[in-house]
């Protein structure tokens, strides 16, 4: 817990998908490339959210991806010895603009995608760059849609597009006032995106990943998206991983994405400048919560 002097306020998202039993946390630091949409185009005429964002395959270690611990820290048993927590897995990951470069994570975020921010009546862009050998997609929960946007299967016609190896495709979404918090609600709300061309096998690969609609009004700044109200988030999904269908992976290749576009060829992240925060952040508590990295204070 925070000292009296350094109190600030959480928001904390819990969303269940599939079969509940992984719990996994992310924190987010958040910076959108931001333009203004033109007026009368049909997906709102308020600010414009771009994302570069690929999908790659990374090793994965469900006992400590990030960590050097050998114990499961849900209830601190010693894991030496289990028959296997290492996986391939395929993940989304940010990038910078014209995937100039690979964005470094929050290591917090556990096997999420990159959190989407958008302030209700923005239009969301994402470009998506497929760097696997399978078509994938992304397709949104809770924003609103064209067909050709969708990411998914509408009425049969299959996957609209299933992106190819080593292609691209870019949505746009509009965060509309069903996709934002209600009278009710707290200042921002979250929703799903996953791939869906072979949705099941797709999430359990890792395609998964949450968008957070803030509140008109509630937005940090017209860059800043985040809501104003609020020092961190953090966001939970409770689901099964069937891994049946994965293929184990050395423990040298955990953690670290590969471009099949280019052969192989790892991609070096890049820091994300910091972002300060509001001088009028007041708070009501943390939340604490299992993960394989210690929460941030």
């Amino acid at each position: 817990m925070s000292s009296v002097n350094n109190i600030k306020k959480w928001v904390y998202f819990s969303v269940v998908f599939m079969s509940m039993a992984l719990w996994v946390i992310a924190c987010t630091d958040v910076r959108s490339n931001v333009i203004k949409a033109p007026m009368g185009d049909g997906m709102g005429t308020d600010s414009l959210r771009e994302y570069w964002i690929t999908a790659q395959y990374v090793g994965w270690d469900y006992l400590n991806n990030n960590t050097s611990s050998t114990k499961n820290l849900l209830n601190n048993k010693d894991m030496t010895g289990f028959p296997n927590t290492k996986f391939q897995k395929i993940r989304y990951f940010r990038y910078y603009k014209d995937f100039s470069g690979l964005m470094v994570e929050d290591k917090t975020m556990g096997i999420l995608g990159p959190q989407i921010h958008a302030v209700e009546g923005d239009t969301i862009k994402v470009h998506f760059k497929n760097m696997t050998d399978k078509p994938l997609s992304m397709h949104p929960h809770g924003v609103h849609y064209t067909p050709a946007n969708s990411g998914a299967d509408f009425h049969k016609q299959g996957a609209v597009p299933p992106v190819g190896k080593c292609q691209s495709y870019t949505y746009e979404w509009h965060a509309d006032e069903d996709a934002a918090p209600g009278p009710s609600e707290p200042s921002s709300k979250v929703w799903l995106y996953h791939s869906h061309v072979n949705s099941d096998a797709e999430i359990y690969d890792g395609l998964v990943g949450t968008i957070v609609v803030t509140k008109k009004g509630f937005e940090r700044s017209p860059d800043d998206p985040r809501p104003k109200d609020v020092d961190k988030e953090f966001t939970t999904l409770f689901m099964i991983f069937d891994e049946n269908r994965t293929v184990a992976m050395p423990a040298t290749t955990v953690g670290i994405p590969v471009d099949a576009c280019a052969g192989g060829v790892t991609p070096v992240p890049v820091p994300m400048p910091p972002m300060s925060m509001p001088a009028n952040a007041t708070t009501v508590g943390i939340i604490a919560a299992a993960t394989d990295m210690p929460m941030p204070m």
